[in-house]
């Protein structure tokens, strides 16, 4: 038993709605109703050396996520490519809960 991990990614969709995406209306989403948010178990990963998830962002993540899970790695952007067997046990060990 040796499973081999492959990143798979739908480029199509990611290109068609990355400006949606990046235009992310918090204001309007945080008058909405709170049973909106996503309440499963959500897990962010970040790198403490690049700016796309910051501690001032964890309240925001929380509002909407409830069921958050906040990892921070020692790491830049690339953190799979950086600290690839700490990526690896965090994800591992947040899919082998949900089971």
């Amino acid at each position: 038993n040796n499973p081999e991990w492959h990143w798979r990614m739908n480029l199509p969709v990611i290109t068609e709605s990355l400006q949606s995406l990046a235009d992310s209306p918090y204001e309007e989403l945080a008058e909405q109703n709170p049973s909106d948010a996503y309440t499963g178990r959500t897990l962010f990963i970040g790198g403490k050396k690049a700016d796309y998830i910051l501690p001032e962002h964890h309240d925001a993540i929380y509002e909407f996520f409830p069921g958050a899970r906040i990892e921070m790695l020692d790491a830049g952007h690339w953190l799979h490519s950086e600290q690839p067997e700490q990526f690896v046990d965090i994800v591992g060990g947040f899919l082998d809960e949900g089971e």
